[in-house]
């Protein structure tokens, strides 16, 4: 048996609802963060509703802003992955590191991870960085290179099918290779 509601409390309820899906859309907070799961809208779950079963990654660490002025934070999320500066004897360090990295249990759910990579505004002029993507702990696929001069947003796709614990993990050449992963997403 249906319960009636009169109209006053419907739209009170309607209206607390309507603001939570407005703030969701404009803060880009779709209910992400370790422990969720829900998919998104298009299907997709964001990486960043998982928890890495090992590794760390900041979620919305800095502003991600490339060379040229533009934002990436309308994805469904962003980590600006960076070397930070070190000297060592008076000379840069010059050497590949691997300075991010986190793996995931992703239990064979998934198909494809896909995200978009662009320079940080802090990327210096001779580093580089790049991601690869390892599965079950075999690299999968690397991504092209990002320099600092990386105008176009790159588009990575990789296929993940029969994946049973994911790895993503973000190369550098130089201190000083700051790149943007941003709407980093897995697919059924």
């Amino acid at each position: 048996m249906m319960k009636k509601i009169d109209r006053r409390k419907f739209l009170k309820v309607m209206g607390a609802a309507g603001v939570a899906c407005a703030m969701t859309a404009l803060t880009g907070c779709g209910g992400g963060g370790a422990g969720g799961s829900a998919p998104a809208p298009d299907g997709s779950t964001p990486l960043s509703y998982l928890k890495p079963l090992n590794g760390k990654v900041d979620w919305s660490n800095k502003e991600p802003k490339d060379p040229f002025g533009n934002t990436y934070a309308n994805g469904v999320n962003y980590v600006v992955c960076s070397t930070g500066y070190g000297i060592t004897g008076g000379e840069r360090l010059e050497s590949l590191i691997f300075f991010h990295s986190a793996e995931y249990s992703i239990d064979k759910k998934y198909k494809k991870l896909t995200m978009k990579l662009n320079p940080h505004e802090g990327m210096e002029e001779d580093a580089s960085a790049w991601v690869n993507i390892y599965g079950d702990g075999k690299l999968i696929k690397t991504s092209p290179t990002i320099v600092q001069k990386t105008k176009e947003t790159v588009e990575f796709e990789v296929d993940i099918t029969d994946v049973e614990y994911l790895k993503v993990e973000v190369g550098a050449k130089y201190i000083g290779g700051e790149v943007i992963l941003w709407d980093v997403k897995l697919w059924p």
